[in-house]
């Protein structure tokens, strides 16, 4: 099974989910995280994609969705800290 990411507001640890439409009789896959609540997409799936996640065609869409950040897969770029705010790379505009 592909490894999820943590959540990318708030870097807690997220989880796979699911839950049940009646109207359309079928399950669908998403990922939530623990802390904050935020949910990735939703993938339908005919069969519970809890019981087998890692073989659940939903599923796994669910967890490549959940682990794409900015609409492209995370690569080993470096990122801005975590805490406090990064630092300028210009010198600050003065006055006259």
């Amino acid at each position: 099974m592909t490894e999820l990411k943590n959540c990318p507001f708030c870097g807690s640890r997220a989880l796979p989910s699911r839950s049940y439409s009646e109207v359309k009789q079928s399950f669908y896959a998403f990922i939530k995280c623990t802390r904050c609540g935020i949910r990735g997409r939703s993938f339908w799936s005919k069969s519970d994609p809890l019981e087998n996640w890692s073989k659940n065609d939903a599923a796994q869409h669910a967890t490549e969705a959940w682990n794409m950040r900015g609409g492209r897969i995370d690569t080993d770029e470096p990122k801005a800290p975590e805490t406090g705010t990064q630092e300028a790379t210009e010198e600050p505009l003065t006055m006259g």
